[in-house]
């Protein structure tokens, strides 16, 4: 699409704040996609994070995400 950028490798996972997706994985035991979609949510700082897979609402919690519903 016109105006759109993409970044280099590394990036979303250097954000301050952000963990890579390889450490999310190896510390809570995470499958790829969900690793992603956490690491997703950390990057972008929002305070509710939705899911109904335990092992990822889990994790949510424990990097600081309120978990809802």
């Amino acid at each position: 699409p016109r105006g759109f950028r993409s970044s280099p490798p590394g990036t979303l996972s250097s954000a301050p704040g952000a963990r890579p997706a390889e450490y999310l994985i190896e510390k809570h035991a995470l499958r790829g996609f969900d690793a992603v979609q956490l690491c997703s949510a950390l990057w972008v700082g929002r305070p509710g994070f939705a899911c109904f897979d335990e092992r990822l609402r889990r994790a949510a919690r424990r990097e600081g995400l309120e978990v809802v519903p």
